[in-house]
C-alpha cells in the first residue's frame, strides 16, 4: 500500500515514478531504467544476479564496493580478481585493458565487474574494457556510483553508459 497519497508505486508505477524513469531512460539513450533504493548497492546486487548463475565465474576488480563481493557471495560464484596497482598511499589505479584482457584470458569469466570512476577518481578506459568484454562475449558490469555526473558535460568524460551491459 502506498503511505502518501499522489506519489506512485516503486514496485508497480504508472504515475510521477513511470514518468521519471522514462525520461531517465531517454537521457541514457537506454531500452529502460529503473530506479533503487539503497543507492548502488542494490544495483550491484542485481547486476550480478541477473548475469550470472549459481557456479559461474565473475572477474571483479579487488577494490569493489563490499556490495560486489555480498553478490558473488549470495550467487555462489567462483571469484576471480584484477589487482590494480596502487600509489604510495595506498589507493588503487584504474583497471588497465591489459588486466581485463589476461584475466578474460586467464579465468573465461561470464562477467566482469569495475568500478568507475573509483571513490578517489580514477578512470578505466571503459570503451577499450567494453570491446574487449564484448568480442569476447563477456557481460561487462560497471559500477559508476562515484560517477553520475558523468557524460552530462564535455569535462565530465569516461562515462560507461552506452559501454557497460549494466550500470549500477
Amino acid at each position: 500500500a502506498i503511505e502518501v497519497e499522489g506519489v506512485d508505486n516503486l514496485h508497480h508505477p504508472t504515475g510521477v515514478i513511470a514518468l521519471e524513469q522514462q525520461r531517465i531512460a531517454k537521457i541514457y539513450n537506454s531500452k529502460e531504467s529503473l530506479m533503487l533504493v539503497g543507492g548502488s548497492t542494490v544495483g550491484n546486487l542485481a547486476a550480478i544476479y541477473a548475469a550470472c548463475n549459481e557456479g559461474d565465474t565473475i572477474v571483479i576488480q579487488r577494490n569493489s564496493h563490499k556490495s560486489v563481493y555480498n553478490g558473488a557471495i549470495i550467487r555462489h560464484l567462483k571469484v576471480e580478481y584484477i589487482n590494480p596497482s596502487w600509489d604510495a598511499d595506498g589507493i588503487f589505479h584504474g583497471v588497465t585493458s591489459e588486466m581485463v584482457e589476461a584475466a578474460i584470458r586467464n579465468y573465461s569469466p561470464k562477467a566482469v565487474v569495475l568500478t568507475t570512476p573509483s571513490y578517489e577518481g580514477y578512470h578505466c578506459n571503459i570503451e577499450d574494457i567494453s570491446n574487449i568484454c564484448h568480442e569476447k562475449g563477456i557481460i561487462l558490469i560497471v559500477d559508476q556510483a562515484h560517477g553520475a555526473h558523468l557524460g552530462f558535460h564535455p569535462d565530465f568524460k569516461h562515462s560507461a553508459v552506452g559501454f557497460a551491459d549494466i550500470n549500477s
